[in-house]
Formats: C-alpha cells, structure tokens, sequence
C-alpha cells in the first residue's frame, strides 16, 4: 500500500503511507506559510461523523512549537509502527535530536519516544537502576541510520536483554518449575520473594 498526496500552495507538502519495511526518505517538504492549511489537507478523508468531529483529526501539539522562541518548528518522525515512535529535530547541518524534556522541548514538554517494545526491558547496563536513557540511545542510532548517518555502536549492543515479570498465578509459574526443582524452597522463585 502506499500512497502520495501533493499539492503546491507557495510550497508544498508530501504525504507518503507505505507498507515498506523500509523507511521512506524524502527530501525535506516545503511547508505552506500557514501550517494550518497542511492540517485542511486530512480534514477531507475524516471518516468520523462530521457532528462527533467536525475538524480534522489531527492538532498542532505543544511539541510543535519551540519552548523559547514560541514560534511553530519543523518537527520530524520516523514511525515502525501505530506504537513505536520517535519525534526528533534536524539542525542546520542535518544532524537529528530526539525531543527530550527539558532539553529542546520545555520543561512542560516529554521525551517524545516510544518505549513499545523497549519498555519491558531492565537497563542493560545498570539492570536495578531506574534510568531509561538508553532507551532514547537506541532510537538516536536508528534515526541517524535511517537517514543514512553514521551512527556510534551502542555500549549495551553486545548486551543481554532482560526483562521481569511478576509471578501472579501459578499458571505463570509453571514455566520454572525445572529451574525451581533442583534448589531448596528458600530458594526457588516463587510469588512475594522480591
């Protein structure tokens, strides 16, 4: 499946759905001078009832807007599914940065990257601490690769990846009992033995 829309209104804006596994790289889009008028564009394929939503489906998000100067920005995504995301800027010299809180999206902002797939997972290089900055590390190299930079190897690359799960049911216990049988009941895992 896929898709292109174009169309020119002192500039224009391309919309590209693909199927492909792999990402679609477009040269940079020239936007309208209204961004607001590239919203109109998906307010025609709204299939809700136009009563329940009388207006596009899409809004301009605070992320969209430079927390200093206030002024609307050129946001980027590169999307590998509904769930797994990243929003990102490109500077001057087309070097990428995730939007992080704090840092280039206000402090009202968020991290502006998925965790779907990741989350689940301990920090591989610190499996009882709580920072998720890693997480931000792999999508930074997916981007960069994506958009055909290099990009450092990961430190937790050559890493296992762990994850927990909460033993609720004896159901989910079944699954160890060949690891739990050759070890004293102080020692089996087991439901409340964090």
């Amino acid at each position: 499946m896929a898709k292109n829309r174009s169309k020119s209104a002192r500039g224009s804006i391309r919309v590209e759905i693909s199927a492909s596994p792999e990402p679609v790289r477009t040269a940079r889009p020239e936007f309208p001078s209204s961004r607001r008028r590239a919203l109109a564009l998906f307010a025609a394929p709204n299939r809700y009832h136009r009563a329940a939503v009388p207006h596009s489906i899409l809004k301009i998000e605070a992320d969209n807007f430079d927390p200093k100067t206030k002024r609307q920005r050129q946001l980027w995504c590169l999307a590998i599914s509904a769930k797994r995301y990243t929003l990102f800027l490109r500077d001057r010299n087309g070097e990428p940065a995730l939007l992080r809180k704090g840092v280039n999206n206000g402090e009202d902002g968020e991290d502006r990257w998925s965790e779907h797939g990741l989350g689940h997972l301990l920090n591989p290089s610190d499996p009882e601490g709580d920072d998720r900055s890693w997480i931000a590390q792999a999508w930074l190299a997916i981007v960069r690769r994506s958009w055909g930079l290099a990009a450092a190897p990961l430190p937790i690359a050559d890493r296992a990846a762990v994850g927990q799960i909460t033993i609720s049911s004896p159901e989910v216990l079944k699954p160890l009992t060949a690891f739990n049988a050759s070890k004293p009941y102080p020692q089996q895992i087991k439901p409340f033995n964090f």
